[in-house]
């Protein structure tokens, strides 16, 4: 993943929640329960917008030993499932067991695994189970650098009303590629029943930004005395290496630019974003990526590629952020002409981190989904297969 920077790691998941906004419990009332991997030694979870939600309750599908936030145990978790305490169920990164596309030997070490660590497929069946026979909406939350849905997933997506994906690919067939030998061109894809139900089922959803971190950002500030800034790793990244050739072809020309691999620390290279117009973030291994939400919040208009990726509340090319097409194409076209005329970038700069603010704090990305899953019915049929027509599990081999 593209961690904001390369020079720096995200904030801590577990750090403090002070700064937060309310969550969606308290705008509707009820609970949502949140399942997840949640193991801290693999990085961020990829459920971390919900960890400032006052409602949410978490439930680790792997060992809770290593888990960021409290997780509870299954019998209470089946307990207040059975009570009705649940409005909406979100689930991440399930345990790794079982994958067709992975040698065997390598799928029994993953299957020893998950049963060593107490959970596995036998936990998220059980889970799924509980909050269909309870009535409660699921919703798939996929943040993986992947554009494709891992076999790990399917049976959350199988069960799920919607799947909430970050690297949503614009045809949403190309996010099952290569899952099994079927499944080497679309034209197959269109044929399998499962990708047929479920294709429709996926809906963006985007990185955004921790709200504390968000209020912290803003306290940085300083003159606009750097046109554009990148600080990030470019080896073995053939389009990272164009575009840095496209910055200091700026920097020659006289432009005040800032594009290095040297590495900073969090606050240096927050102070240097703040004192910039433009801050170049090209595509990591994903395209939605932490440096993008930074820049903005930071009041830094972020220069961003054409997404290949569905969006949820984009950026606005001229307004809250520029786009280019290609980093050989048009990128210092892109530049020279903002840099030189047209709406002042300050401006711009405000704009995206109104516009972040507004759409992808991490509450609001909560607001998004939950609005999404639990709207009125004739809302979520429009945009996926109602659950209760799909025939029974026929996973693709």
């Amino acid at each position: 993943m593209n961690r904001h920077q390369d020079t720096a790691r995200p904030e801590n998941a577990a750090e403090s929640n002070a700064g937060a906004r309310p969550g969606p419990g308290a705008q509707g009332g009820g609970r949502i329960l949140v399942a997840d991997l949640l193991d801290g030694r693999k990085g961020n979870s990829e459920v971390t917008h919900f960890f400032s939600a006052p409602n949410a309750d978490f439930f680790a599908l792997g060992s809770p030993r290593h888990s960021p936030v409290e997780s509870l145990n299954f019998p209470e978790v089946r307990r207040r499932i059975a009570a009705g305490l649940y409005q909406a169920a979100f689930i991440g990164r399930p345990v790794r067991f079982w994958n067709p596309r992975k040698a065997t030997g390598r799928n029994l070490i993953h299957f020893g695994r998950s049963l060593f660590s107490g959970g596995g497929p036998f936990t998220l069946s059980s889970l799924l189970g509980l909050l269909k026979a309870g009535g409660v909406p699921v919703a798939g939350v996929d943040f993986s650098d992947r554009p494709i849905v891992d076999n790990s997933r399917f049976p959350i997506l199988e069960a799920a009303e919607f799947y909430f994906k970050r690297e949503l690919p614009l045809n949403p067939a190309n996010a099952f590629l290569y899952t099994s030998d079927k499944a080497e061109d679309t034209g197959n894809i269109a044929r399998i029943p499962f990708f047929i139900r479920n294709m429709h089922k996926q809906l963006p959803a985007h990185l955004g930004i921790r709200d504390a971190h968000f209020e912290k950002l803003g306290k940085y500030s300083g003159p606009r005395d750097t046109d554009i800034i990148f600080a990030g790793s470019v080896r073995n990244r053939p389009l990272r290496e164009t575009g840095m050739k496209v910055l200091h072809r700026l920097k020659a020309e006289g432009f005040r630019v800032i594009a290095t691999d040297q590495k900073f620390s969090k606050d240096e290279y927050y102070a240097l974003v703040a004192r910039s117009r433009l801050c170049w973030s090209p595509e990591g291994f994903g395209f939605d990526c932490y440096r993008t939400y930074e820049a903005a919040a930071l009041g830094c208009a972020p220069v961003l590629k054409t997404p290949p990726i569905h969006q949820s509340h984009p950026y606005l090319h001229g307004e809250s952020a520029l786009y280019y097409r290609h980093e050989s194409v048009d990128l210092y076209d892109v530049l020279k002409t903002a840099l030189t005329g047209g709406r002042p970038l300050e401006e711009m700069g405000r704009a995206a981190r109104i516009h972040t603010e507004r759409h992808h704090c991490s509450s609001r990305v909560v607001d998004y989904m939950m609005r999404e899953l639990t709207g009125p019915r004739s809302h979520r049929d429009s945009k996926a297969e109602s659950p209760d027509s799909v025939p029974e599990t026929d996973f693709p081999a």
